[in-house]
């Protein structure tokens, strides 16, 4: 669902803050579509969690998102995700999480339910703002670690203009599309928060008729990026994220030690997927290093 418009506190310090060479998460599945994407080796995002919030217990729909794995009981998503339109929370007892997924046809076997939603208070769905678009799902029993199920690591930092940034899920191919039924991933271009509010704010005005120079006397129209947001899209081809990838990663791969980092996860956009003028948000996973610690202690938060 792409949402538009003590002593032991010094302990579970050292515990999460390792630095990246020791960190144990973000490594590739066994085998080392979003927008214009492609399908996604299988296992290759271990952490990639498929989440269905069903919508009646005798009813077979259900609501759709992303998630990440991020410590053995704990998987992040969009805060919207967890809230119905009308602004109230959804039941944990109709909220299903599965686990080492590439087939959403197929491989449903490691389902989880979930014991407790934990998010951002500061959200607020019914201000049809995505600011604080943050939560973390608690799921009932334990996960065991495999090849085809891991966490992926939580990036101490937000401190740098990424390069060849991915995003995956099982949300819609485009506007006019259905969703497939494996995994897709698309790579997207950063894009730093000044450009994001040039593009959406020249889209603004582009739809609404009128030829305007940034920042104009029409720049009250665009609200800016949110600090909890960071924008990307392939600046190429449009492609990103769709309804239904909300609350997946925005990952990015340290070159140097071969992990990846959730440095992301989507949370919604101004214009149709596609458009090459108007990046996705995506809340900046690097302001819930804390919040993260303090509901998910056995999450690695690790420097890039």
């Amino acid at each position: 669902m792409l949402v538009r418009f003590s002593t032991t506190l010094v302990i579970l310090l050292f515990t999460n803050m390792v630095r990246a060479e020791e960190c144990d998460c973000g490594v590739e599945g066994a085998q080392s579509r979003i927008f214009m994407g492609r399908e996604s080796e299988e296992n290759k995002y271990p952490w990639l969690a498929h989440i269905r919030f069903k919508l009646d217990p005798l009813d077979s729909r259900y609501v759709k998102c992303g998630g990440s794995l991020i410590d053995n009981q704990h998987v992040m998503t969009a805060a919207h995700c967890i809230f119905d339109e009308f602004g109230v929370l959804r039941k944990r007892r109709l909220t299903e999480v599965y686990l080492g997924v590439h087939s959403i046809a197929a491989d449903l076997e490691n389902k989880y339910t979930v014991e407790r939603f934990i998010y951002d208070k500061r959200f607020d769905i019914l201000e049809r703002k995505l600011d604080y678009d943050f939560a973390i799902l608690r799921l009932s029993s334990p996960v065991s670690f495999t090849e085809e199920v891991s966490p992926i690591c939580i990036p101490k930092d937000n401190d740098r203009e990424y390069e060849n940034l991915i995003v995956a899920g099982w949300g819609k191919l485009s506007e006019t599309e259905g969703a497939p039924e494996k995994l897709n991933e698309v790579e997207v271009d950063y894009i730093d928060n000044e450009r994001c509010n040039k593009m959406n704010y020249e889209f603004t005005l582009r739809i609404r008729g009128v030829v305007e120079s940034y920042p104009g006397e029409f720049s009250t129209l665009v609200t800016p990026i949110h600090e909890s947001h960071m924008c990307a899209i392939d600046t190429e081809t449009g492609g990103g994220s769709c309804i239904g990838d909300s609350g997946g990663p925005l990952m990015y791969k340290n070159p140097d030690n071969q992990r990846w980092y959730a440095v992301g996860l989507v949370s919604g956009g101004y214009g149709a997927c596609g458009n090459i003028n108007i990046p996705t948000l995506y809340t900046v996973i690097a302001k819930y290093k804390r919040f993260i610690r303090k509901y998910a202690p056995e999450s690695q938060i690790c420097s890039i």
